[in-house]
């Protein structure tokens, strides 16, 4: 069984990852609007780093949502103890150029 700190913290990063794709922003538009690098938000979204508070209202801020509630809909999720499951990603197959 997965803690609320686990749950709580899985629920804000999917939060922010639907809310960032949602505004349009790719992770290195997302990075610069935040002033972060783009690795360190791929760390982020990967679960490899915890959010700091004070990151929680920047992001929040920077896709155009309330940080409050934000937080309040994770809390609820991760108090219900919700699947929660990643925002699902549309794969674009790129074909490979032939150089000729």
């Amino acid at each position: 069984m997965t803690s609320i700190y686990g749950r709580l913290s899985e629920a804000i990063r999917n939060l922010l990852i639907g809310e960032r794709r949602r505004s349009g922003l790719n992770q290195m538009d997302f990075a610069r609007a935040v002033q972060l690098s783009q690795p360190t938000i791929s760390k982020i979204e990967k679960g490899g780093r915890y959010i700091k508070a004070a990151e929680l209202v920047v992001f929040a801020r920077a896709v155009k949502t309330d940080p409050l509630k934000l937080l309040a809909k994770a809390m609820a999720l991760a108090d219900a103890g919700a699947s929660l499951e990643r925002p699902t990603v549309r794969r674009i197959k790129r074909r490979a150029s032939k150089a000729r």
